[in-house]
């Protein structure tokens, strides 16, 4: 081969630049993860797809309010609302908000502002549930209505009466804040509910959370719920938002990680020490692991310009590959003691670059997958892999290292390859009843799986929320009524008017559904700009509902009422939406190419209301409901079928392959490998686990590390101590480390880590299973 021919004439040459490059390598990635540190934006980690410019669009204006916006909450108890402005001042002065916050004025905090603006023109502000239901009250309702505005009976005035006669605008400005009464404080919101009275701080967060520790933000929300609680010890702190999601999250991704570091030092320390006591072993071990992971660190950052820390978390299972590939080098080092490293490695050449080659196809196959962070993790273990195998071929036979010591365990590995079940393919001819008892036992058992396969995944799988922080949430979403930033209606039209119309059409089907019966409220442009055709249908209702109360008010008032003309705003749409007056739901106006459209949000809605909303959407031209989370989950579906129809085409070629090379034996490379995804289907479904996308991908890793071990067995088939050993050896390294992963709480990774360790774990016994008898040597 040319490039042995290559290798050999410049050994040492290769090797100096190899380590000269490691070291460059690892300056590099030192100095960008020092000064960038890992990605723990939870928001990456959602599938890159493309509709059309107005989801884009969408997408876009809602993701600073749907993922960089964090909101604290102080409850005080109600018997402290007297020295309220007192206790917020002392958590102003003593807390440490970190410097990479920036406060932002949440749209409470203008509302004065609006209140001021559609004084001018509250007449035109009808609520669209008042605008069709009033019109059918009687006289003498209307008339306690009327009366009852210009009173203030019942609920305390939140702007002159003079300015709302009928007390339309009123009713609008409380049904925009349910359930509670919010008003500023200075820069902070102030909430009467559930017996507290809330202050409220809401910040923004830099996009992609640079420059934010996840560290210093939990100093920052530990250091608020202490000053609260000396504030008032029954005080109560919530956070709401994404920024706090993945800070809870990245603490427990560093857990996991200290925690797998640990488990690979005691188990695979241990496996390495059952081969062999030398000090060699490990310590190769070790050199191969730091080659491989900063070969995967700079490929990584150079590629994608961050590194995930659910990426680092997923493959650090790289660590068995590694274990795996330096094992094989040593034990047949130490199999061969009487040649030098380079005869080693020139025998070991071919066999290594093809087990270098499907492992990698393997792992690159998953960067199919439209998830950030798994294209990050296929490409951080695949160059990873090529980086220890560079590693092994140039550094170790310059180390020139002598054989390693064998140990009481490997020198039993002769005498347990001859007792290890054998299955005999002659004999299951002649005796096949020897075998019916325990074969129709494992179908019962892997059929009895495939029965209990279920197919539900969520793209929430990818990340691990606990129930703790997860009851947070909806309880400051029950308190706000908050927008839900996932799930919400698209309204398209030709003009800026045929929006605003179907806009309003759409919520009055709300209306006529009866949807403003429950907790369901909407947020759109139209609430705060009516169409210049609601303008005027509403003020010629306005004038023919005057008149019908006007005599009776007008006696009991004692003087005849005059016809009110209030102050009037010419204002078109244009203006309005350029004006300061429209900046806090300028979002939900979209910048798209062609046509007009916007966002109409909803809150209060629950999973059981999702149909009704769809169904809503389909009656009305121009409307769309969009389900960012339910069209991630189809999404996932897609690709969850894709990744079967590759695991078929592996199969097939990967068998056309081997037919040529090993002829009528390539049954014993494939078949094990095949039997092993089945049974790790079967056994993930007898331990209630799902089958995912992840499920899917991990039958093309087990499938392809089931064709590598193969391999490795039929690569010293002459010497089946040797060849045993290296199979076991190799099985339970790959198996191990998947299994560190798969103890992740984050739903993804511990499917595609148990799935892969179960797999590994099935072929690799099966590979020993269906061995062949050794050759006699005469």
């Amino acid at each position: 081969m040319r490039i042995r021919k290559i290798i050999l004439a410049s050994w040492q040459v290769l090797a100096v630049t190899w380590v000269l490059m490691l070291v460059l390598s690892l300056g590099f990635t030192t100095h960008f993860l020092l000064k960038n540190g890992l990605d723990y934006d939870q928001t990456h980690l959602y599938p890159i797809s493309v509709v059309d410019d107005a989801h884009t669009a969408a997408q876009k204006n809602l993701s600073p309010f749907a993922n960089y916006r964090l909101l604290f909450m102080v409850g005080f108890p109600e018997y402290t609302a007297h020295s309220f402005d007192d206790n917020v001042l002392k958590i102003k002065g003593q807390w440490h908000v970190p410097p990479s916050l920036k406060k932002v004025n949440w749209e409470g905090l203008e509302i004065n502002e609006y209140f001021s603006f559609y004084r001018l023109i509250s007449n035109r502000l009808m609520n669209l549930v008042d605008q069709h239901t009033v019109a059918a009250s009687s006289d003498d309702e209307l008339l306690a209505r009327a009366l009852e505005s210009l009173t203030g009976v019942g609920q305390p005035s939140l702007i002159p009466k003079a300015d709302d006669p009928l007390g339309f605008f009123d009713r609008w400005a409380k049904k925009r804040l349910p359930k509670s009464t919010v008003v500023s404080s200075g820069d902070t919101l102030k909430l009467y509910a559930d017996n507290r009275v809330w202050a409220i701080f809401v910040y923004e967060v830099p996009e992609d959370l640079k420059g934010l520790s996840p560290f210093e933000l939990n100093n920052c929300i530990e250091e608020l719920k202490q000053l609260s609680q000396e504030i008032a010890p029954e005080a109560k702190v919530l956070i709401h938002g994404k920024p706090y999601v993945s800070v809870s999250v990245a603490h427990t991704h560093m857990l996991e990680l200290s925690g797998i570091a640990m488990f690979i030092i005691i188990f695979l320390g241990g496996l390495i020490r059952r081969w062999s006591p030398s000090n060699r072993f490990p310590t190769l071990v070790v050199f191969s692991v730091l080659s491989s992971y900063v070969a995967g660190f700079s490929t990584v950052i150079f590629l994608f310009g961050t590194v995930s820390l659910w990426t680092i978390v997923c493959a650090s299972a790289l660590t068995g590959f590694v274990v795996m590939l330096v094992g094989y080098f040593l034990l047949e080092h130490r199999y061969y003691s009487l040649l030098s490293p380079v005869t080693v490695f020139d025998r070991i050449l071919k066999p290594l670059l093809w087990i270098i080659f499907i492992i990698s196809i393997a792992l690159l196959l998953l960067y199919l997958v439209p998830l950030p962070s798994v294209r990050q993790m296929s490409v951080f273990m695949a160059s990873g892999l090529i980086g220890c195998a560079i590693t092994l071929i140039l550094i170790f036979p310059s180390f020139n290292p002598g054989p390693i010591a064998e140990s009481d365990f490997s020198k039993k590995m002769l005498s347990f390859s001859h007792y290890f079940p054998r299955f005999s393919l002659k004999h299951w001819q002649e005796k096949p009843t020897d075998y019916s008892a325990i074969g129709i036992t494992v179908a019962v058992i892997l059929l009895s799986g495939y029965m209990q396969l279920n197919f539900s995944q969520n793209i929430q799988h990818m990340t691990y929320i606990s129930e703790e922080l997860r009851d947070e949430e909806n309880q400051v979403q029950q308190l706000l009524s908050l927008p839900s930033t996932d799930k919400f209606f698209i309204v398209t039209a030709s003009s800026e008017q045929d929006v605003l119309m179907t806009e309003e059409a759409l919520r009055l089907g709300f209306v006529q559904r009866g949807m403003n019966q429950t907790e369901m409220t909407t947020t759109c442009i139209s609430k705060w700009f009516p169409s210049y055709t609601r303008q005027h249908d509403v003020e010629t209702l306005r004038e023919a509902m005057f008149e019908r109360i006007r005599e009776p008010l007008s006696e009991i008032l004692g003087y005849s009422l005059q016809k009110p003309h209030p102050v009037q705003l010419d204002v078109t749409f244009e203006d309005w939406l350029n004006s300061p007056s429209s900046r806090s739901v300028r979002h939900l106006w979209l910048d798209v190419p062609q046509g007009y459209s916007s966002i109409v949000q909803v809150a209060g809605m629950t999973e059981n209301q999702m149909e009704a909303l769809y169904d809503l959407a389909d009656h009305l031209a121009g409307v769309t409901f969009v389900d960012i989370t339910g069209d991630a989950k189809n999404f996932l579906d897609q690709y969850r079928f894709i990744f079967v129809g590759i695991f078929i085409l592996a199969v097939v070629c990967s068998f056309t392959v081997s037919l040529f090379h090993y002829g009528l034996r390539s049954w014993r490379i494939v078949v094990p490998s095949l039997l092993g995804v089945a049974s790790t289907v079967s056994l993930s479904a007898w331990f209630s686990m799902p089958f995912t996308l992840f499920t899917a991908m991990s039958m093309v890793l087990v499938y392809g590390i089931g064709i590598a071990i193969a391999l490795l067995y039929y690569t010293n088939e002459e010497n089946e101590d040797l060849s045993f050993s290296l199979c076991t050896f190799a099985f339970l390294s790959v198996s191990f480390s998947f299994c560190f992963i798969g103890l992740s709480s984050t739903p993804a990774i511990q499917t595609l880590g148990l799935t892969t360790a179960f797999g590994v774990l099935s072929t690799g016994i099966l590979i020993l299973l269906v061995r062949p008898q050794p050759k006699l040597h005469h």
